[in-house]
Parts: C-alpha cells; structure tokens; sequence
C-alpha cells in the first residue's frame, strides 16, 4: 500500500487512518509513504513531516 502525505491536515489524518487499518487488518502489509511538497514549506509543517516519518521507522 502506498500513500502520498503533503503533511497537511488532511494527509496526516488518512495517513493515520491507513495505518490503524494496517495494524487491525492487515498487519504483514508494508506501507510507503511518497512525500512531495512544492507549495511553502512552514517551518511546523516540516517539523510535523520530520517527526512523522521518525515515527514510521519504528
């Protein structure tokens, strides 16, 4: 499964949905995420982007 995350709002609540599917679901399936912003990249957004994909290493 593959998902695109701008790291806006409303990425981030399907990126989250996807994976409590995943975890309920179909927890042998990898997931990638695919990140491509040209729009202003804020300095929270990034920050919000950093922590996110930290978290998905786990």
């Amino acid at each position: 499964m593959y998902i695109s995350f701008s790291g806006g709002k409303d990425s981030g609540v399907l990126l989250n949905l996807l994976l409590d599917y995943r975890n309920k679901y179909a927890s042998d399936r990898v997931i990638g995420v695919f990140h491509q912003d040209f729009e202003a990249q804020y300095a929270v957004t990034t920050d919000y982007i950093t922590r996110t994909f930290k978290r998905l290493e786990n």
